[in-house]
């Protein structure tokens, strides 16, 4: 996986991913990467001492705890990215068909785009 090559896992990287949307608490940032908040708090405490993430205390609700990703972790998101995009070009490459590689990809971003949108209502409502 490209992501382990920079020292990230999986979930880590979609925590940079959803915070580039905008600030998330530590529940909702939980629910979009679907595992519970004890271990969103633990991938939370390597991306903050790495310096990708920053974390305030809410003025109002001191139990919650606000999430922003830094410059940092917009940089090495970027590096993940980048080399993604070098792996998926490559295998490109020897596809013959690659229109049916194209139609894939948006089936693929478009049930993306629906689940995100369902966890935000559900977070939303709750």
């Amino acid at each position: 996986m490209e992501a382990e090559k920079l020292g990230l896992t999986y979930t880590e990287v979609q925590v940079l991913y959803y915070l580039t949307q905008g600030e998330k608490n530590v529940t909702s940032l939980a629910k979009l990467v679907d595992v519970n908040k004890s271990t969103m708090v633990e991938v939370l405490d390597k991306l903050d001492r790495l310096g990708y993430v920053s974390r305030e205390r809410d003025a109002e609700d001191r139990r919650v705890v606000k999430v922003r990703i830094t410059e940092s972790g917009e940089s090495i998101l970027e590096q993940v990215r980048a080399r993604y995009k070098e792996l998926i070009n490559s295998l490109l490459d020897k596809v013959k068909e690659k229109d049916n590689v194209i139609e894939f990809f948006k089936v693929v971003m478009e049930e993306e785009c629906k689940r995100d949108s369902q966890v935000k209502v559900k977070g939303e409502t709750e």
